[in-house]
Order: structure tokens, then sequence, then C-alpha cells
């Protein structure tokens, strides 16, 4: 059986093993990473992109290279500042604060974050304003200011609940779990760090998941349950193994030595103190060296190793008083008090016992601890009132559902009633529809019937017209020059003859004028303004009647129909002035507008009552009618007895 001391160096020796595979493993990938980006910044990129190039690399950085980390942080502000991008100089002061902070350069990284948040506070960048919060409270905490740590932690906390961030929440928490076990808050730190737990397990970040473990250990250190603290650290450790994060591992086995220290495996916490050292010494991260010296310098004093524990604690003293790392200077003058009385130097001891009271009265005096309470009880305050306006909202929420949905209902009860008053008025539309459809195509029906009775009006003219001047007529003729051809010297059968050829001449005259009247050649020839024009000079020669005609615009052409028609309009009207009204003046106007034809016919004869037309209006007025209406025309008679007609008639072109 392997001894104790001999166990433990196997032990510590496999936990080498494992730390420098995953590191070469999560190094060698991280490292690819890191190249593929480095080399983008050899390519042609926009200012924009070579920030958030710059701003990730620096990131990628901060674990591994700090002085490589600033780098690439510094030129990522330079070119921010000269594009005068405020979003992009936040984002840039934001890590460089973040890398200052690695270097434990403490106030030149609140410098840079209180810009940042400036800028966050202009831009109205909450999530950007959280995350500036969180490192400053790092940043406080560190400077042993808690006040201020507590006090940009809990506005962090504020932003990121706020949010319903998980994850920065927890990361939130988990600091807060730091701040408050250095102030001893105890139950507080409970009470967060159940919080952080459950958040970290639910987001299942395992960094966040790691420190939540650590927080776990000391928890239970403080309980004084040392196995149990001892079985999170080595939880704890395997998780940062698992995920490389060597800073945070360095912490754990610090912390994890002071715990084997209590429970006396002194080889074991001797050597986590040295590997925690180490790990900060590779990091090139001074204030953990500081740290880790300061605690493996107290673990020494303890097993009364005066000699070895001297040389860390000043280590420890020259980096702390240079950064003004007061927690760690009261680690480091309360092991150089211990260090110098067992070596038996008195006044040195007495010196650093002086200035570890002073310092521990400084650091945690009754005004700060009241300062502190006082935050978190403002924090409580506000927190509970913003619950309580939550509720308040919420049951207002619920009312507004509430009232919302019987607003619904109502909205569709009455939008069921409108769809069938919808429904009822588009059958009763359609049903009227179908009526008038109905009546427009009886209407068609009617007007196709006129038509064609019009149409078969002026082709049964046209026949007769032609019957009567190419039969009748030249037999009628032929009739005359027979009977001319008849010579008889008896004087009473020539006077028979030459009135038998006189009835023969009267006949072949009317019959000439019925065929014309008929059928005008003048129409058929000349247009509508010759037919006109014919048809008046031929009125003119009735004895007692003056003809007057005016006429405009008829070179515009219209169709043979509507000629015809017209031309057998005005026939009709002229021809009932001339035959019922005893005028002694018949006056035409015939003028063709752009858009309508109107034929004014005026006498000056006895006049008629209007109102009896539709009573009394016989076959040529029902022509006239058929005729302007077949043309879509309208027609107006204008008369009083003694004063003459006007007939007017308009048919659109």
């Amino acid at each position: 059986m392997l001894k104790p001391n001999r166990l433990m160096k196997w032990f510590t020796l496999f936990i080498s093993v494992g730390f420098f595979f995953c590191n070469f493993t999560l190094n060698a990938s991280e490292n690819k990473q890191l190249d593929s980006l480095v080399n983008t910044l050899k390519t042609n990129l926009t200012d924009e992109q070579r920030i958030i190039n710059l701003s990730e690399i620096s990131w990628q950085y901060l674990f591994s290279n700090i002085q490589l980390s600033k780098k690439y942080a510094q030129e990522e502000l330079d070119i921010a500042i000269r594009l005068n991008n405020k979003k992009y100089i936040a984002q840039a002061r934001n890590d460089l604060g973040g890398v200052l902070f690695r270097l434990g350069e403490y106030r030149n990284a609140i410098a840079e974050l209180n810009i940042a948040l400036e800028l966050r506070k202009s831009l109205k960048d909450e999530s950007g304003m959280g995350s500036v919060y969180s490192k400053l409270g790092l940043c406080y905490n560190e400077l042993a200011n808690f006040n201020a740590a507590l006090e940009n932690q809990l506005n962090a906390l504020r932003i990121f609940e706020k949010e319903k961030a998980d994850g920065k929440v927890s990361y939130t928490l988990n600091n807060l779990c730091g701040l408050y076990r250095q102030l001893k808050y105890y139950d507080k730190f409970l009470e967060t760090l159940k919080k952080a737990k459950l958040l970290c397990e639910k987001t299942g970040d395992k960094s966040c998941l790691a420190n939540t473990y650590n927080n776990q250990a000391e928890y239970f250190d403080h309980q004084k349950d040392f196995e149990s603290a001892i079985n999170w650290h080595q939880k704890a450790t395997e998780l940062m193994l698992e995920i490389g994060d060597s800073n945070n591992l360095a912490i754990s086995y610090s912390n994890w030595a002071a715990i084997l220290q209590k429970t006396d495996k002194i080889n074991e916490a001797e050597s986590k103190y040295k590997m925690a050292i180490s790990i900060a010494e590779k990091l090139k991260d001074a204030n953990g060296i500081a740290l880790f010296s300061a605690n493996l310098a107290i673990f020494y004093n303890n097993q009364k190793k005066y000699s070895q524990a001297l040389p860390l604690a000043d280590i420890a003293e020259k980096i702390a008083t240079e950064k003004q790392l007061s927690v760690i200077l009261k680690k480091v003058y309360r092991a150089k008090t211990t260090a110098n009385a067992g070596l038996k130097n008195g006044p040195e001891a007495i010196k650093y016992f002086l200035l570890f009271n002073e310092l521990t009265d400084s650091l945690f005096s009754k005004d700060l601890l009241q300062q502190v309470s006082n935050e978190q009880v403002n924090y409580e305050t506000e927190k509970q009132i913003n619950e309580n306006k939550l509720l308040q909202k919420d049951n207002q929420l619920k009312e507004n559902l509430l009232q919302e949905n019987r607003l619904i209902l109502y909205a569709i009860s009455i939008t069921a009633l409108f769809i069938v008053l919808i429904i009822l008025s588009i059958y009763f539309r359609r049903i009227e529809k179908e009526k008038s459809k109905l009546i427009q195509e009886r209407l068609l029906q009617t007007e196709q019937k006129t038509i064609a009775v019009m149409d078969a009006e002026i082709q049964e003219r046209q026949r007769i017209a032609r019957e009567l001047h190419d039969g009748i007529g030249q037999q009628l003729s032929a009739a005359k020059l027979t009977l001319a051809s008849i010579s008889s010297e008896n004087k009473e059968q020539f006077e028979l003859i030459d009135n038998a050829i006189q009835l023969v001449d009267d006949a072949v005259s009317e019959v000439r004028n019925v065929s014309h009247s008929m059928m005008s050649s003048a129409l058929n020839e000349n247009g509508l303004e010759g037919a006109v024009r014919d048809f008046v000079q031929k009125l003119s020669l009735i004895k007692d009647i003056k003809m007057h005609l005016e006429i405009v615009g008829l070179s515009k052409n219209l169709s043979p129909t509507q000629e015809s028609f017209v031309f057998r309009i005005l026939q009709e009207i002229v021809s009932n002035a001339i035959k019922h009204s005893n005028a002694s003046l018949i006056t035409i106007q015939l003028i063709n507008h752009d858009d309508e034809l109107v034929l004014l016919v005026e006498d000056n004869g006895k006049g008629f009552d209007t109102s009896k037309i539709n009573t009394s209006a016989g076959i040529g007025l029902k022509n006239l009618y058929s005729r302007v209406e077949y043309l879509n025309g309208t027609i107006d008679f204008d008369s009083f007895e003694g004063k003459g007609t006007t007939v007017n008639v308009n048919i659109p072109t």
C-alpha cells in the first residue's frame, strides 16, 4: 500500500497531468480560432468589421495572454475614437476596462469603465450599462470599497433582472456571493447562492456553475463542514479543467488549500497553494501572485516555517502596495507580523501589527457596514416596491384582459349580427339585381324589336319606293306615251285623250313624289345635309310658306341609319307643321356639336295644347317618338294655342 505522502504525490501528479492535457487540448482549439480571427485583420475589412474582430480577439486573449488582450483592446479603442462612434467607443472602453481589471490596474479600469458607463447612458443601452456596472463592482471589491462594489453589483442585477437575462443574472449573483462572504453576511450569502445555482443549472453555463460550486464550498467551510467543502471544490475544479478556466481554477486551488489545511492535510494543502501560484505566474496575473503568495505565507506561518513565509509575504507586499490592494495587504500585514514575531524580530512585528489593525479598522468600520447595510436595504425596498407595482400591474392586466374579453364578446356578437345583415343585404341586392337584369333584358328585347321594326320599315320603304319608281312609274310613263301616240281628228276624243294624258302626268308626278318621300335619292347621293336642303328647297315652292334653314357641323360623319332616322324625324315634324299649324314661317336649325346633334323646328302657326300629346298622339307622332327613342335621343314640344310651336330634338352622337 502506498504511504500517504506518496499517495499525495501521485494525486498531485495526476491532477497536474490532467490540467496540462486539458489546457493543451483547449488551447489548441482556441489558438486555431484565434489565428483565424487575427488573420482576418490582414484582410480588407471595414473599420466597423475591424472593431468587432478586435473586440472578440481581446476577449479570447483575456485569460491566456493578458498583454495581447490589452494590445488589441487599445487598437479597438483607437479606431472607435477615430470614427467618433459612441457605441463602438463605449464597447472598446468596456473591453479595455476588463483587461485592466485582469491586470490588477483597478483605478485605471474604473476610469475607463466610468467613461463607458456615461456613453452607455447617453445611448440608453441598458444591457451595456449592466455589463459596466458588474465590472465596476468587481473593481471596487478588489479595492475594498465594499459599499461602491455592492451598489454597482445591485445596479447590474436590477438591469439584468428587468431584461430577464438569466445568464447575466447568475454571474452577478455569484459576484454578490463573494461580496457577502467578505462582509460576513452569511444569511444573504446563502440566499443569493441558492438563486445563483438554480439559474446556472437552468442555463447550463459551466463556468457560472463552477463559480457556484466554489461559493458552495466556501459556505460549507463557514459551517465547518470541511468534507462537504472539499467535495464542492473538487467538483468546481473538474468543471474548470473541462472548460479551461485557468484564472478561477487558481482561486479554487487556493481556497481548497485553506480547507485542506484545516483538516491537517498539510502536504496536499501546500501543493494546492503552489499550483495556484504557478497558474497565476503562467497567466502573468500579478494580483493572483500577490494573493496566493500571501495565502501561502500565512500557511507557512501556521506550520512555524517563518523563514519560508517571509519572502512570500515580501513578494505579495510589493505587488499589493504598488496596486493599493487593501484586502491582500491585510493578509500580508498579518503574515509579516506573525513571521517577524516567529523570527524574534520584534520591531518589525509591531510595525506590521499596527498596520494590520489600522487597515482592518478602515476596511470594516461601523460606518462602512452601515453604508453597506443601507445599500442592501435600499435595494430590497426598491425591489419590493417594484414587485408590488408588478403585482398591481398584473392585476390591472387581468382586469383589462377580462374587460377586453367582454369587449371581444360584444364585438363578436355585433360582427355576427353585422355579417347576417350583410348576407341578407347581399341576398336582397342579388334579387334586385336579378330583377334589374330581367328588366334590362326585356328592354333590350324591346329595343331589338324596335330596331328590327325600324330596319324593316326602312327596307320596306326602299322596296316600295323602288316598286313605285321602277314599276308603276314606268308603266304610267308607257301609258302616257301610248296615249300620246293616238291621233284623232274628233275634237271630243282628242280632248278625252288630252285629259287622259294630263291625268297620267299627274299620276307620274304623284308616284315620283311618293317614291322620293319614301326613299330620298338626295339622302343616298348627298348625305343628310344634301337631303335636308333638297327637302326644304322643294317645300319652299309651296305658296304662302316661307322656309328658313340653318345647318352647322354636319360634315362630321353619321351612320347611314342615324342619317335616315334624323331625316325622317325632320320630315315628320315639318309635315305636321305644314298640315296642322297654318304657319307662314318655318325655321329649321340642324346643329351637330361634339357629342350631340340638335334639331330645332319653329313655326308661327296656331299652336296646340301639349298636355294632350300622350293621349291623342296619332301614328305620325308615335313613329316620331319611336325614331327618337331608337337613337337614344329626347324630344320636347313647346307650344301654346295662338303662339306657334317649337320642337327640340337632341340626339347623342
